[in-house]
């Protein structure tokens, strides 16, 4: 009886396994999903592909200024030092891609 209780125990322990890491992987799906929307968008309602890359551009910017002043806030740096710092680096990388 006791031996039957153990498999029980342990069958719910290994599906409690299986699960955790599939809502660990949805939920990085979801933060990629999210994350990348917001850069597509100009696309959806820009006819202009060389307009709609440069808006997408400047949203990248302002996520990457806002992640960066966020990231600073909570390491109790100087926020818009970090957030225009990762900026920088952001425009540093568009300007070697499409230069």
């Amino acid at each position: 009886m006791q031996k039957e209780a153990d498999m029980q125990e342990s069958a719910g322990e290994t599906r409690e396994r299986v699960l955790n890491p599939v809502g660990r992987v949805m939920g990085i799906f979801l933060l990629v999903v999210l994350s990348t929307f917001p850069l597509v968008i100009p696309f959806l309602f820009i006819g202009k592909t060389s307009l709609a890359i440069r808006v997408s551009n400047l949203v990248t910017l302002a996520l990457l200024l806002s992640s960066g002043w966020i990231l600073a806030r909570y390491s109790s740096g100087n926020a818009w030092t970090g957030g225009v710092a990762i900026a920088i680096v952001g425009t540093l990388l568009l300007l070697a891609i499409s230069g």
